[in-house]
């Protein structure tokens, strides 16, 4: 096979093999974006649903916009090794297509061995983090210096995939501002409408909690730090 054509093979193969793919150790489960490489350098891409039981590895695969789906078969997870094969259907015929790769922490990247033609290609895949969703009321509580407590009630709401939200109190509220969410880290910021005093807000979300820290500069220019706590109703 001269290397024109095997370039043309082997990046139809990938479009066709970016339909499934494997998983890594400490546990697997959820959802991973993988991409394939070709000897020409294309990349196709493609997303997995995995399950993992013990060293068991089951799933799926799907390519972006396409109902099509490729099953794991044979998936195991030794440690943070994975191996698994997909039998894809090629111009036809079906192929087998082994995978194995190594984990470290959520990253994934290993070899495609294409049986059928004795072709080989690299992948690497990450693992995808579904945002929390913080909309709705929290009941807000900030720990002061002095021992004491500040309560708040705090808000998010969402339009058009766009979020916000406030603090409220007995005597004063405060809208938030550049407020986002990655996985289940939460940013926001406030401002004190009397003072202009700006606040930086951060903390994880963890079902119906949240807790953060609270950073602001003093009038003494010194960096404070205080710790929240939140609790959706």
């Amino acid at each position: 096979m001269n290397q024109h054509c095997f370039f043309r093979l082997t990046s139809a193969l990938a479009a066709l093999l970016a339909l499934g793919m494997p998983l890594h150790a400490a546990n697997l489960t959820g959802k991973w974006a993988w991409t394939i490489e070709t000897p020409d350098g294309t990349t196709f891409e493609s997303m997995m649903h995995a399950k993992q039981d013990g060293e068991k590895l089951t799933g799926h695969v799907s390519r972006p916009g396409s109902d099509d789906q490729l099953k794991l078969e044979k998936g195991k997870v030794v440690e943070n090794k994975v191996s698994f094969t997909v039998k894809p259907d090629f111009q036809g015929n079906i192929i087998t297509v082994d995978y194995s790769g190594k984990r470290d922490g959520n990253q994934i990247k290993g070899t495609i061995n294409v049986v059928d033609f004795g072709a080989e290609l690299q992948w690497h895949a990450k693992r995808v983090q579904d945002n929390a969703d913080p909309t709705g009321q929290w009941d807000w509580t900030l720990a002061t210096p002095d021992g004491n407590e500040v309560g708040a009630t705090l808000t998010f709401s969402k339009q058009g995939g766009k979020l916000s939200g406030e603090l409220i109190a007995d005597n004063w509220a405060v809208e938030l501002d550049e407020t986002k969410v990655q996985g289940k880290t939460i940013q926001f910021a406030a401002r004190n409408p009397n003072t202009g005093q700006e606040y930086a807000l951060a903390g994880k979300i963890t079902g119906k909690s949240m807790n953060g820290k609270v950073s602001f500069t003093n009038d003494s220019g010194e960096e404070i730090s205080l710790s929240w706590k939140a609790k959706k109703r």
